[in-house]
């Protein structure tokens, strides 16, 4: 496998000739942030049209090409509507048929570090009483407590009177909708009744294997020496975070913080030492491609993922596929369809700095 070609192909950006979607990706980014400021899309309905009558009526090709710019504007202000309405109609639901009765699905349980509330409980509604028209796994909350749940990721429970929380924070509730989290709220152990716990579930053998291996490394090595390792090779920083701030005044110093968090280079470091190890081992090209990208998707199971960490992750999905498919590779393009990729999902990530700063934008 060349090396040097494939750290071309990534970080190489060859503006004069593969440039050509840059109009289009701009155009549906656009569409998000006209609907997210709550413009009215009649304005820009009636400029595209009158554009396109002109074009046509001057340049054919020209305006072909302004009606595909002009779709991917409608087609991003029609996602974020559509994500906008869902969340909106399922929260203002649940807000108002709170306190609620409620038979859920734990999906993760995450420690946090604060002084009062230690554990956060993503789950997903199964059935919830006065609302059986909200759809299984349509609403989604945020539980936080005090002590360790006693249910584990996989786990049917049923919570009694669980009163949610409407916040009031917009910065708050804008990082909500992007965490695709419908509302939270606060309540103890004894609000919760474990009705299943399945003999195997995938969500809890990941958070199985993933405290498993904090455990170890903890025990093994010393406690500077684990945040790190915590922090950049696993992307948890909530366990290590008291030892972090204390490291973070020595990397403050010289303007170095941000390397303390991980980013996508740290998978392109992970990817690059398996390439050494794989150049070793006498297998068809295909077959170690193949290897490397079982390894990839295993780490990013088994670790806490970030914005800039997905991104890198997607792009070498992509240049795996151009790799299998025998396709040229150029890397504006596929950072271009990531960017797209991402923004479908979930384009309330386009309003945070950590999406900002991962593309470039």
């Amino acid at each position: 496998m060349n090396l040097a070609l494939y750290f071309r192909h990534f970080t190489a950006y060859q503006l004069s000739t593969n440039t050509r979607f840059l109009p289009h990706i701009s155009a549906f980014i656009l569409g998000i942030i006209w609907h997210y400021l709550q413009y009215s899309f009649l304005f820009p309905l009636l400029i595209g049209i009158s554009m396109s009558v002109l074009i046509f009526y001057y340049h054919r090709t020209i305006f072909r090409y302004n009606i595909i710019l002009f779709s991917t504007f409608i087609v991003g202000y029609v996602i974020m509507a559509y994500h906008e309405n869902h969340y909106l109609t399922t929260h203002k639901k649940l807000i108002y048929y709170t306190p609620l009765i409620c038979t859920a699905e734990v999906i993760s349980l995450e420690k946090i570090d604060t002084s009062l509330w230690r554990w956060c409980m993503i789950i997903q509604l199964h059935q919830t009483k006065h609302l059986e028209h909200i759809n299984k796994h349509q609403a989604t909350l945020a539980i936080y407590q005090r002590r360790k749940p006693l249910c584990t990721p996989g786990d049917t429970i049923d919570i009694d009177q669980i009163v949610l929380k409407n916040t009031d924070n917009e910065s708050y509730a804008q990082y909500l909708k992007k965490e695709h989290v419908h509302a939270t709220a606060f309540c103890q152990n004894s609000c919760i009744t474990i009705l299943k716990h399945p003999d195997w579930s995938f969500q809890r053998l990941q958070y199985d294997i993933k405290q498993y291996f904090l455990r170890a490394l903890k025990q093994a090595l010393t406690p500077d020496t684990f945040a790190l390792v915590s922090s950049l090779f696993f992307g948890n920083k909530a366990v290590v975070k008291r030892t972090l701030d204390q490291q973070k005044q020595w990397f403050n110093l010289w303007g170095l913080s941000h390397y303390l968090a991980r980013s996508g280079l740290h998978l392109v470091l992970f990817v690059y030492c398996w390439h050494v190890i794989l150049n070793a081992v006498p297998l068809h090209f295909l077959i170690k491609h193949i290897v490397l990208l079982i390894l990839c998707c295993l780490y990013a199971l088994f670790s806490w993922s970030s914005i800039s960490f997905m991104r890198a992750f997607l792009l070498i999905i992509a240049y795996k596929g151009c790799v299998f498919l025998n396709v040229p590779i150029y890397a504006p393009y596929l950072i271009i369809l990531v960017t797209f990729v991402t923004l479908i999902h979930n384009p309330y990530q386009l309003f945070f700095l950590d999406f900002q700063l991962s593309f470039s934008l």
